[in-house]
């Protein structure tokens, strides 16, 4: 015969109270010795209760529960850190060559004469200005080239300032005279700009034909 001690525990610090359970066959018959014996042993009083049992089991419980929540929050020592991704290497912007900007310059020099020929001002006034975004673009890109005695944004200065401005109030006046003296000017100073920055070999002309048969120049009615 096996025997569990049970013990319930009051509320508010009262006194509980403990009972014996047997477990398996009866003890004894009802009313015998062993019976009796069973049944006092089953109530143990308020006077035998030590209300430190209770602070002791109470303590117990939550010191387990601690112990327990640690363990399950506790990262593995053996986990593996993120690995930092690597920070990609900046690709340089493109910028285009002198040789290249130099012949979009040679492309709106053309179109300036074909435009003001065919007496379309809006279209002549926007490929002057194409033109004169075009030296700066080449100033601030290449200020310097290999051996020319001459830094290329101060030529661009000195040399092309005065022949823009004057195309541009012929353009203004819808003057065609005054258009073809002033390119003929703009043209001239493209080639002493060329000649001073030693690439002489370089020379502009009026076009003799137009290179854009895809485009109509004539002004619009």
């Amino acid at each position: 015969m096996q025997f569990r001690l049970f013990i319930v525990l009051g509320n508010g610090g009262a006194a509980g109270r403990a009972y014996v359970r047997s477990v398996g066959r009866p003890l004894g018959r009802p009313g015998s010795a062993q019976s009796v014996t069973v049944r006092r042993q089953r109530q143990i009083g308020a006077r035998d209760y030590d209300p430190r049992m209770k602070r002791a089991l109470l303590l117990g419980v939550v010191a387990a529960l601690l112990v327990r929540c640690g363990r399950t929050t506790e990262a593995p020592a053996s986990a593996t850190p993120a690995a930092t991704p690597k920070a990609e290497t900046p690709v340089a912007a493109w910028v285009p060559g002198l040789g290249e900007l130099m012949a979009f310059q040679q492309m709106r020099h053309a179109k300036l004469w074909l435009a003001g020929e065919a007496g379309n001002w809006k279209l002549a006034a926007y490929e002057l200005d194409e033109l004169r975004e075009g030296f700066g673009d080449i100033a601030r890109l290449h200020p310097t080239h290999k051996n020319a005695p001459v830094p290329i944004d101060q030529a661009i200065e000195t040399i092309m300032t005065e022949p823009l401005e004057q195309a541009s109030q012929a353009i203004a006046k819808g003057d065609l005279a005054a258009f073809r003296d002033t390119f003929d000017t703009l043209t001239q100073g493209c080639n002493s700009c060329h000649q001073a920055t030693d690439f002489g070999f370089n020379v502009v002309q009026r076009p003799k034909s137009n290179p854009f048969p895809n485009q109509d120049f004539t002004a619009p009615h």
